[in-house]
């Protein structure tokens, strides 16, 4: 019985039977590299700010995330209305009243 012999493979002997008659595949040649510009800015009409990601600024790209829209809120839009105290006329807090007046209410000192 003979001894078992590792021996390395050529290339020849690499190849997959089955792909025996195939010609060798060539590589797709890379596309030329190209300097990245430095600094560009933002592509929105009127904007002059450093571009941050997909040609747009930091700005109007969380405008574009948080609203959909590269549009800015329309003016006057606010959260919820500021209310002042019934008692004293300081900004309330709830009930139209501020937190002293609201503890006291509370409290029934205050009717």
């Amino acid at each position: 019985m003979k001894p078992f012999v590792i021996t390395k493979l050529t290339p020849a002997d690499r190849k997959l039977p089955h792909r025996e008659h195939e010609p060798e595949r060539k590589r797709r040649p890379k596309p030329p590299r190209v300097k990245a510009i430095r600094n560009p800015i933002c592509t929105v009409d009127g904007c002059g700010k450093e571009h941050h990601a997909h040609g747009y600024c930091w700005m109007h790209v969380q405008r574009l995330k948080r609203r959909g829209t590269l549009n800015p809120a329309p003016l006057g839009h606010t959260k919820g209305a500021t209310t002042w105290c019934s008692v004293c006329g300081k900004r309330a807090v709830a009930r139209k009243l501020c937190q002293r007046h609201y503890y006291l209410m509370k409290k029934k000192v205050l009717e």
